[in-house]
Formats: C-alpha cells, structure tokens, sequence
C-alpha cells in the first residue's frame, strides 16, 4: 500500500513540475551564482509578488493551467493523449459550490489548508491550487 502511495505521489510531483515551468528568462538574473549572490538574485526576483487572493486564482489559471487546446487543465481528470471525461475553459464553468461531477470546475488545495489555519498567502498560493472538477 505505501509504495502505491508514493508512486502516486511521485507521478503527481512529476507532473505538477512539468506544468509549472517558468517564462523564458524568469531566471536569468540567477545563472550562473551561488551562495549569497544566489540568494539576492532569487530574492529579487519574487520579492514583488503580488497575492491575488483566492479570487483572483480565476485569472491565474488563464497563463498557468490552459492546455494547448485552449481548455483548463484538470489534474485529476486529465488523460493524458486521451479524451478526459470533463472539458472545462478558462472563464466559463467556474464554480465555488457545485451540484454533481462533472458539473464545473473549482479550485482545490493539493495539501489541506487547515494546515496553514486558513492564513494568507497560503490559502490562495497558486502552486499548490489547481483548478478541478467540482
């Protein structure tokens, strides 16, 4: 059962990395440094981050989870070189409540947000919120 568990967690870290790659030059300022210019150079690129708040997600995942066909890339029903069973675009099937599977898609948390007590930015931190299935 626990190799399952982290076979599983693996094929979802994996694909999560793949997903998640930067713009072109994001890291430019970084190349090539270590130690102390590593850490000044990474700090400055993020430290103007802006937390767009739960709501603000919707928007986000126009540039971080809309698959080459235009539609929202939905982890957990996704089949890869298959047709997933629910086809949702950016902007339309939004939902926060929903009435069955299949019906919209959400946004759902990939570690429990009571770890955080519910706290900001954690709560709407966009690496680990994707859109899914209601």
């Amino acid at each position: 059962m626990k190799q399952k568990f982290f076979l599983a967690a693996a094929l979802i870290f994996s694909l999560l990395v793949l997903q998640a790659q930067p713009k072109n030059g994001y890291y430019d300022a970084a190349e090539g440094k270590s130690a102390e210019a590593l850490r000044t150079s990474l700090y400055s690129i993020i430290k103007n981050h802006v937390n767009v708040g739960y709501d603000g997600l919707w928007d986000v995942y126009y540039d971080s989870d809309v698959k080459e066909d235009g539609t929202v890339w939905d982890m957990y029903s996704d089949i890869p070189g298959g047709k997933p069973p629910y086809v949702y675009y950016p902007g339309e099937g939004q939902c926060g409540n929903y009435s069955g599977e299949g019906s919209c898609y959400n946004r759902e948390h990939s570690m429990p947000k009571s770890w955080f007590n519910d706290a900001s930015p954690m709560y709407s931190d966009a690496f680990h919120i994707y859109p899914t299935d209601g």
